[in-house]
């Protein structure tokens, strides 16, 4: 696949980071193109909201930028 543009191909992850009161989770939303977190979300738990949350950011992200 060549990419030739933002917004052709996200990537996501997710990770757990460990805080003194004991770790949360991190799921992040990249753009392969610019290589930018597009979106994210910090949460105690692991769970649907999670992703929903960094992916709805990226979408809100996106339709801000006025980039299709």
């Amino acid at each position: 696949m060549v990419l030739t543009g933002i917004n052709q191909l996200w990537v996501a992850d997710i990770t757990y980071v460990h805080l003194a009161e004991g770790h949360v989770y991190l799921a992040v939303i990249i753009d392969v193109f610019s290589r930018k977190c597009i979106g994210w979300k910090l949460s105690r738990r692991i769970d649907v909201n999670l992703v929903l949350n960094a992916l709805d950011m990226a979408i809100k992200a996106i339709a801000h930028s006025g980039i299709d």
